[in-house]
């Protein structure tokens, strides 16, 4: 909970950076004037999304059903499945991804409204979207490669899996060796303070050019 008000600041941060307001660190608290709202539009979001992914399954599993009936291609159904399921569920978080910055805007809509007005912005721009998110693979391939070279370099030895087998989690990583997983923790700051905040004002940016391509009477496709 702590974490979605304190993201919502960052939302605030962003938006208020994009349109060079120089919000300064302060605002990363504004979110909590705001919190009971906050934590329900993240409710809705979330109900919303499950809703969506449930009423997906069925309509991969019939897609599926030809590579059932096929004994060489079984094995692919369970991944085929979950990746189906990811691949529409992030679709249809991107119905809802202007949310935040609708309640940054307009407290007074309440979580619903925010939620629905979301929906309204982005139909016909999901594609728009994605391509968006997608441009910042690089920084995060990056930061996944600064992870590997760390950990195969010999830095992190106590991190290795077969300290642990198939049953180890983050949690004992953590609690097991400390030092080490701050370490590889600070390691990675350097890419994330970077990538973060650019990719978080990018994304207001596109906002306010979404909402101003509509009040030039901007036709959806």
């Amino acid at each position: 909970l702590y974490s979605t008000v304190v993201g919502f600041g960052f939302t605030l941060w962003s938006m208020w950076t994009s349109r060079k307001l120089s919000p300064g660190l302060g605002a990363l608290a504004d979110g909590f004037s705001v919190a009971l709202l906050v934590i329900m539009t993240s409710i809705l979001i979330f109900l919303h999304t499950l809703a969506w992914s449930l009423l997906c399954i069925p309509v991969v599993w019939l897609v599926l059903i030809p590579v059932l009936l096929s004994p060489g291609l079984s094995f692919l159904v369970i991944p085929v499945l979950i990746a189906g399921i990811m691949i529409f569920s992030y679709w249809v978080s991107l119905r809802y991804a202007l949310a935040y910055y609708l309640l940054a805007d307009h407290p007074d809509y309440g979580a619903f409204a925010a939620v629905r007005r979301s929906v309204e912005l982005t139909r016909g721009w999901k594609w728009e979207m994605f391509k968006l998110a997608f441009s910042f693979i690089g920084w995060e391939l990056l930061d996944l490669a600064l992870l590997l070279v760390l950990v195969q370099g010999g830095f992190f030895q106590s991190l290795s899996l077969e300290h642990y087998g198939d049953a180890y989690m983050v949690y004992q990583i953590i609690l097991s060796y400390p030092r080490s997983a701050l370490l590889l923790l600070l390691a990675s700051i350097p890419v994330k303070l970077w990538l973060y905040p650019y990719r978080s004002v990018t994304m207001a940016g596109f906002y306010d050019a979404r909402l101003r391509l509509q009040r030039e009477g901007f036709v959806e496709m």
